[in-house]
């Protein structure tokens, strides 16, 4: 074990139980108002201008009187399944802006983490959703051209985003604790998400209906305010004081270095590992992230017709349910958590923020190619039959959870093999 490894856990104990959780908290009740809204949002524009209605807010997000309603009523088919084509491929476009950035940034952010402290890196995304935040509230009070909000995605990919968050919180969380503790710590930050994600859905349900796309957004500005008084004046830093003005550069060769050198310092049996465990994430996310944004196009959409609310509970059941231990929701968000954790494991101390920002970017990516790919599928195939995209994002487990028990018996019957060693060589030394 190294000095400076020694000397992290030493320090561990001068920590509270609770450091980043209420970032993470905060931030994600944030991210997953934005998800929600901005499909909500782009439907309702796109369903404004080809049905000559724009400004009848109540045509769109009323309980009793939806749009989607008066859709079905006049047999309207066309025009549903043009607006969901159209919102789709909107839907990509915004989220090409919000991820490419991204995949260049959060690495970087999530490395000089390591050099420059925790809490500047953690400042950096939530400045970017506070800005992306002020365009989409302007965008939505004044129903500015749908091309500004470009501007607002690319504030967000930019900083970071939510990549870059979660890779400084859980590179944080590495840094006080240890190996057996960070599991379990890792775990908890994803049931924060699934909580924080789920109670937020049911309140801005509400919201949308009774006073518009503003209100939520002016609760994104709020939290993120909230959020950089909690980081300045709360949350204690965990590296230590910048060793110097070559630590606060946040794009030199030497972020690079450290990423590069990460893989090429290990053993081939390590690297292995750490690509096996980046192509679970990468796909498990693609998956999930996409399968979420289709299901909001195909619920505000006849035959369900369902109203923000309606969506808003739906969402909330799924994730709250997963989060209290059902057996499918478990599942779902606890992939995330436990590959992180296994990842941090197979790298040091000093590179637990370059291996954090390596593993959100590969969910970034994911992120990129997961709509890229399904959102142009779905508005291909929704004419013809909408179900044929998810059946297509189930196929993809299929591969991974073969390999995932391939990995599994493999490491038991290595695991198994030592230990037998060892007793044999224990026996024959006894005399």
């Amino acid at each position: 074990m190294s000095t400076s490894t020694e000397k992290y856990l030493q320090h561990k104990v001068k920590y509270p139980c609770i450091t980043v959780e209420p970032v993470v908290l905060v931030f994600f009740i944030s991210y997953s108002m934005i998800v929600t809204l901005r499909a909500e949002y782009i439907t309702l524009r796109i369903a404004d201008g080809l049905d000559g209605t724009k400004g009848s807010r109540s045509a769109v997000l009323g309980p009793d009187d939806t749009l989607c309603r008066h859709l079905s009523n006049q047999s309207q088919e066309a025009l549903y399944a043009e607006t969901q084509s159209r919102a789709s491929y909107w839907l990509l476009l915004l989220n090409l802006f919000q991820v490419v950035p991204s995949l260049v940034s959060a690495p970087l952010i999530g490395s000089w983490s390591d050099l420059g402290g925790r809490k500047r890196a953690l400042v950096i995304p939530i400045i970017g959703y506070l800005m992306g935040s002020i365009v989409w509230i302007i965008v939505t009070y004044t129903d500015g051209k749908l091309w500004y909000l470009l501007l607002a995605e690319f504030c967000l990919g930019l900083t970071g985003d939510f990549s870059a968050v979660l890779a400084v919180c859980n590179a944080y969380l590495a840094d006080i604790t240890t190996e057996r503790e960070r599991t379990f710590r890792l775990i908890l930050v994803g049931i924060t998400i699934e909580v924080g994600t789920g109670a937020s859905q049911i309140l801005v349900g509400y919201w949308v209906v009774q006073q518009g796309f503003g209100v939520p957004f002016w609760f994104v500005v709020a939290t993120m305010l909230a959020s950089l008084v909690y980081i300045t004046v709360l949350l204690k830093e965990t590296r230590g004081k910048s060793g110097g003005l070559e630590n606060l550069e946040l794009f030199n060769n030497r972020l690079l270095d450290d990423i590069y050198g990460m893989f090429m310092r290990y053993s081939s049996k390590q690297r292995r590992q750490m690509m096996f465990f980046m192509i679970v994430l990468g796909v498990h996310m693609t998956i999930l992230y996409t399968a979420f944004l289709l299901i909001l196009l195909y619920v505000l959409s006849p035959p369900l017709c369902w109203t923000p609310i309606t969506v808003g509970y739906y969402v909330a059941s799924a994730l709250l349910l997963g989060s209290a231990a059902g057996i499918c929701g478990s599942f779902r968000f606890l992939v995330s958590p436990a590959v992180r954790s296994r990842l941090s494991k197979l790298v040091d101390e000093e590179e637990q923020g370059a291996m954090f920002s390596l593993a959100s970017s590969i969910e970034s990516i994911g992120h990129l190619i997961g709509p890229l790919i399904f959102n142009l599928m779905y508005g291909i195939t929704t004419g013809i039959y909408q179900g044929f995209t998810f059946l297509v994002m189930a196929s993809f487990y299929v591969p991974i959870c073969f390999m995932t028990g391939y990995y599994q018996l493999t490491s038991y019957w290595i695991s198994k093999h030592k230990t037998v060693s060892t007793s044999d060589g224990e026996r024959m030394a006894t005399p």
